[in-house]
């Protein structure tokens, strides 16, 4: 009977340690500001991406951030060369505790006065106290008349 209460005693004594472990983790300030090259994704092709985190709770943050890419394309009677400069706003809400989260999140590409929306699901690997940020996701473009099936992955850096 005693040996069961002793080993009942370091049971619980561990338990809280690690439970002060958690608690302290979860108090220290998380890097929120990243930069990635996104291919695919919420552009057609790629895009230099900013955006930053702002924690709802301690499962849940938002990523608010935008994009830019620079396309270059052939004119409808081929004969002539055209430029743009694309704008992608977006908005992502991220679940997980730590590094590891699920991204879900709507976007624009905006190109020419034409807006097109697009949404995502996907991976985020975002370290709390920055560096290495890798991100996969589905991200289809879906209009009232037309459904696109498209992906992305980004690879970029947290400060």
């Amino acid at each position: 009977m005693k040996k069961a209460l002793i080993l009942l005693l370091l049971t619980c004594i561990s338990l809280s340690g690690f439970t002060q472990t958690n608690d302290l983790i979860s108090l220290k300030p998380q890097k929120t500001n990243s930069i990635y090259l996104e291919l695919g994704g919420n552009s057609f092709l790629y895009s230099l991406n900013y955006d930053k985190l702002f924690r709802t709770s301690d499962a849940t943050k938002i990523a608010l951030g935008a994009g830019l890419e620079y396309l270059t394309y052939m004119n409808a009677d081929g004969n002539d060369y055209g430029a743009s400069l694309c704008l992608t706003p977006a908005v992502n809400l991220l679940f997980g505790k730590a590094s590891h989260n699920l991204e879900t999140g709507v976007s624009l590409f905006l190109i020419s006065g034409t807006v097109l929306p697009a949404a995502r699901i996907g991976y985020r690997y975002q370290p709390v106290n920055g560096g290495f940020l890798f991100r996969i996701g589905f991200t289809p473009i879906i209009t009232t008349s037309i459904f696109i099936p498209w992906g992305g992955i980004s690879l970029g850096y947290t400060f």
